[in-house]
């Protein structure tokens, strides 16, 4: 799709503001260390990585493709922490809305991986999804009252790990964006409901989606076009896409006041570790929309990106001169 080139070169141009649950995604590399017939099998770690995970996988998108990012959200006091923080100055994502809290760990989910390096075989997860206290969310607030009305769109990516456990803080910002024009983009969990009704858009799983479904129809749909179109209802989005089985991306919207949807697909054989790809999505979803790209054209940019990113193994983003050139 050669009109979307242009599309891409006014990325750089997109500032966004990311708020959500902050993720540091550790790997530990191994090779094997005794034979397979031991119990439990003993490898040998060889290395150990750090990956920005979660809202940060999100930014960290954002900014491969050249857009200004203000990331907002909260670590602990411990070694992730320092592992984030280096990885967020490495990508130039700014910190300065990272706020440092002593009552809870920085998320962190750890990965043993295989010794041919192809899968995990054990994931860890450190984490305390205790909603955040009143100073912690008041420092949050302020910082996004400083900075929202300095960029095009607003991101609220949600993994159910406390930021957003206080009901409010969710709604108030989207109605803040709304009050200031922004665009605002949603990728949540299922625990989230009338908080983010009326976001612009929202990217769901498909087991997402299916959750709000049966929440409130009390029964679970057979097919995604049904679920799609019931659950824009019941969010009240301009547009809902759903990212199903990780393969395909469903877009619902409203044209001519007719519901349409749109679906583009990465191919089978090139899915090799799908891990993080919604927040490709996510963030290749929003730059489309600041930069004035259509439904189709949005919808093509996201999953070309998501292609190019589950063909690699761990966190991963796509730079913005390779999306260019594999479109």
């Amino acid at each position: 799709m050669a009109e979307v080139a242009p599309l891409l070169e006014k990325f750089p141009e997109c500032r966004v503001l990311v708020v959500g649950d902050l993720m540091a995604d550790k790997y530990v590399w191994t090779e094997a260390h005794l034979p397979p017939s031991q119990r439990p099998p003993i490898l040998k770690s060889t290395r150990e990585d750090y990956a920005l995970g979660g809202a940060a996988n999100v930014a960290h998108n954002l900014i491969a493709f050249g857009a200004e990012v203000y990331l907002c959200g909260l670590v602990g006091y411990d070694d992730a922490a320092h592992w984030f923080r280096r990885g967020c100055n490495e990508a130039g994502i700014k910190t300065s809305g990272v706020f440092p809290v002593s009552d809870r760990p920085t998320t962190q989910k750890v990965r043993v991986m295989s010794a041919d390096g192809s899968s995990p075989l054990i994931r860890l997860d450190y984490e305390v999804t205790d909603p955040p206290t009143d100073l912690e969310t008041a420092s949050m607030r302020t910082y996004i009252e400083h900075y929202m009305p300095l960029v095009d769109a607003v991101v609220l990516s949600d993994y159910d790990k406390g930021i957003f456990g206080r009901v409010t803080f969710a709604r108030e910002i989207l109605d803040r964006a709304r009050e200031l024009e922004k665009l605002t983009v949603v990728e949540s969990k299922a625990h989230l409901f009338k908080e983010i009704r009326g976001a612009r858009l929202v990217i769901l799983s498909d087991d997402q989606a299916e959750t709000y479904f049966l929440k409130e129809v009390g029964s679970v749909p057979m097919e995604t076009e049904t679920t799609g179109f019931r659950v824009r209802g019941i969010l009240g989005c301009e547009v809902l896409a759903i990212l199903r089985a990780d393969r395909e991306l469903w877009v619902f919207y409203a044209e001519a006041g007719e519901e349409r949807y749109t679906v583009v697909s990465i191919n089978d054989d090139k899915v090799l570790d799908p891990t993080g790809v919604k927040d490709t999505v996510t963030g290749t979803l929003a730059l489309g929309f600041v930069a004035g790209a259509d439904i189709r054209q949005a919808a093509h940019l996201a999953i070309r990106a998501a292609e190019a990113v589950v063909q690699r193994v761990g966190t991963a983003t796509v730079r913005l001169e390779e999306l260019l050139r594999i479109l």
